[in-house]
């Protein structure tokens, strides 16, 4: 028998042979065509385990930093970005800019962010009116005040608020309530019993101790186990996040005097009074967490309350006050849940804390510098690529009725697209933004936007808005706009290489633009007409036939085990799994479309089509530690970076067809397990 690397040599060489016959043939040594050879491991077969096959090499010579609880691609090019806008920051200390400009703001914001002496000096002391208030309170009437004013000034309330469009008329804005409250990042943290979840609530527990001493607290041991019982109790009448993901659920309209009924404790005319609306109707996410947190409010005794409020009061503004809380804060939220060893330094911390609002304008500035027009064409010619295959692919499906084919193309041709950056920049020109006054500014800056976005109920959409910084390294497909939005930060290597081969760049980029058309027809996007309206347009026997082939998706990732006793779960990562198995088929196809007329290149032994599997693992390159992989698996819809490589080219046949897999080999499963669907 073969030992694996003189399969892998086998392998490539056949490959080369076969593609002699059609394409040209030629050996690249410098990596400039977008793959370096030296992050492949032969020692690992393609279809045994593309992940290690394509980027162990790569994961040997680049261990994760102390100060980061991943590394791969995706952390690699933000912290490209951030050295980028690191320079372009400095830049502006020399500049005289003009007031209320976003370059006097974004500068001041800095130089306020990097002024550790300034809020070491600052102390307590932007937050110390709310913390006498709170310490003060005599009766619940003084609680219910406390909520009548916090919405307004931005401070922790157990519920969220915010302005969106309406999923049932994404023409108009609405008013939306949701759950919220909580410290640890899911509920299923306060009822997990295993030795990793217990290591995690004692250190919560010590965490919240560790606060309440830093407030020189009397017994915080005891403060501690108030504030978890009552986060506890409030977890309790939490959505689960996979019911969260589901539209119907969350989709609560009522008549805005309903929600005194729901939460009669809650003052909540006093509320739209101080915020200058006057809602016909609101739209609960959660109308059981609503009415739990009714109860809470009424039945827990007002000291646990005010325990409750100090804690996330100082959580809210941890970042932003003295180091003794901000190390406080990372010794929990870093170390243990994270798995990082050493804060990040404090340039990158502050461009975090620009980002936490101002970035748009931190965005702009990237854009003004390093954005490329030339890369906006070659990513638009791939969008509408993709789109054509996916055209072709809906109609060529055997699984889907020709009524609903015909709403999918509708829908599918309705899509919208932003790539680069915003043609028009929201004004900030009313914050006031010091260069001496870090909290204030986080403070001003959260009730202008706040404010901002109140002041949009009753006015149509704006559908120019963008939802993230032309600077952020991401996509993302927005159902109620009904489009896919790819920022500047993106469309750099290794997602998108102006001197790349075309065949990584559509496993890479066009893999992405892939995954975000997905988006729409997944198991929650499909839910969504072509204007962005959550409606029914499928026929009863479609949507039993999706819904066969996605519990094929939910079956097969939910078997997967990152880290032992924590599973991916199959139904939270349904729609990022159908959009990765979407979005490289789609990525692949438009492709070999692109090449059909004049042919693809082997290069360094490489075909064509295996170089467009081996684009989409440059983008998925990556490692984590063991606590950020535990945290994953419980909140976060997306599946590892392993399985975003190796379970999509289990479900792709193209690429056992490039590689040569076997029926026995581990990537190659069996048609009963394999979910096509688009």
């Amino acid at each position: 028998m073969m030992n694996l690397k003189q399969l892998f040599i086998t392998v490539l060489a056949s490959a080369a042979i076969l593609a002699c016959q059609t394409s040209e043939v030629e050996d690249v040594m410098d990596g400039t065509l977008g793959f370096d050879l030296s992050h492949i491991d032969s020692s690992y077969a393609p279809c045994d385990d593309f992940f290690m096959f394509a980027s162990a090499g790569w994961m040997r010579d680049n261990p994760i930093p102390a100060s980061e609880a991943r590394w791969g691609s995706f952390p690699i090019l933000v912290e490209e970005n951030n050295k980028k806008l690191r320079g372009l920051l400095e830049s502006l200390s020399d500049e005289d800019a003009e007031s209320g400009t976003h370059r006097q703001q974004l500068r001041d914001f800095y130089l306020s962010a990097m002024d550790s002496v300034g809020v070491e000096n600052a102390g307590l002391q932007g937050i110390s009116d709310e913390l006498n208030a709170i310490s003060a309170w005599e009766n619940k009437d003084d609680l219910a005040d406390y909520l009548r004013t916090a919405a307004v000034d931005q401070l922790p309330k157990p519920f969220g608020m915010y302005v969106s469009a309406d999923s049932k008329n994404s023409e108009q804005y609405a008013l939306y309530f949701s759950q919220s409250g909580l410290g640890l990042p899911d509920r299923d943290y306060y009822f997990k019993d295993d030795d990793a979840a217990k290591k995690i609530k004692d250190a919560y527990l010590k965490h919240l101790a560790d606060v309440f001493a830093l407030l020189e607290k009397d017994n915080p041991n005891e403060l501690a186990n108030e504030v978890f019982e009552l986060e506890k109790k409030m977890a309790e009448y939490h959505m689960s996040r996979r019911d969260a993901r589901k539209p119907e659920l969350t989709y609560n309209k009522l008549p805005a005097s309903d929600l005194s009924r729901l939460t009669s404790f809650i003052d909540w005319s006093s509320i739209f009074n101080n915020l200058g609306l006057q809602p016909d109707s609101v739209i609960v996410r959660q109308v059981d967490f609503m009415e739990g947190l009714n109860q809470l409010l009424k039945d827990e005794p007002l000291t646990q309350w005010q325990t409750y409020f100090t804690w996330h009061l100082v959580h809210r503004f941890a970042d932003y006050l003295p180091n003794d809380f901000v190390q406080a804060n990372f010794d929990f939220y870093g170390k243990v849940l994270q798995g990082v060893s050493e804060m990040k330094p404090r340039w990158k911390r502050s461009i975090s804390k620009i980002n936490s609002g101002f970035s748009e304008p931190l965005g702009r500035l990237f854009a003004e510098e390093y954005f490329s027009h030339e890369s906006r064409a070659r990513v638009e010619k791939m969008v509408e690529d993709i789109r054509a295959v996916y055209n072709e692919r809906i109609d060529n499906n055997d699984w889907m009725s020709d009524e609903t084919k015909t709403k999918a193309k509708e829908k599918l041709n309705a899509f919208r697209y932003k790539i680069g950056y915003p043609d028009n920049w929201n004004d900030f020109s009313s914050v006031d933004i010091k260069a001496d006054d870090l909290l204030g500014n986080h403070r001003r800056l959260s009730a202008h936007i706040f404010s901002e976005k109140i002041g949009r109920l009753g006015k149509p959409v704006d559908k120019t808005e963008w939802f993230m910084g032309a600077h952020i390294v991401n996509a993302y497909y927005s159902p109620s706009f009904n489009e896919i939005v790819f920022p500047a930060g993106i469309l750099q290597p290794p997602f998108f290489d102006p001197q790349a081969d075309d065949a990584v760049n559509y496993g890479a980029i066009g893999g992405v633009i892939g995954h975000e058309f997905t988006h729409g027809f997944d198991d929650q996007g499909r839910k969504y007409n072509a204007f962005g309206n959550l409606t029914n347009w499928w026929t009863q026997e479609d949507s039993l036939r999706f819904a066969e082939r996605t519990r094929k998706v939910v079956d097969f990732y939910g078997g997967l085990e990152p880290v032992d006793g924590y599973f991916v779960d199959g139904e939270l990562t349904l729609g990022e799994n159908i959009a990765d198995i979407g979005g490289l088929t789609l990525a692949y196809h438009a492709y070999q479309k692109h090449i059909a007329g004049t042919g693809g290149r082997t290069i360094n032994g490489f075909t064509p089509s295996q170089r467009v599997f081996m684009g989409w693992a440059n983008v998925w390159r990556s490692h984590a530690t063991e606590e950020y992989l535990r945290q994953q698996v419980v909140t976060d819809p997306h599946s590892p970076a392993q399985y975003r490589v190796n379970a999509t080219m289990s479900m792709i046949p193209e690429f056992q067809e490039a590689f040569g897999c076997e029926e026995a080999d581990p990537l190659v499963i069996t048609e009963e397990e394999r979910a096509l669907i688009w």
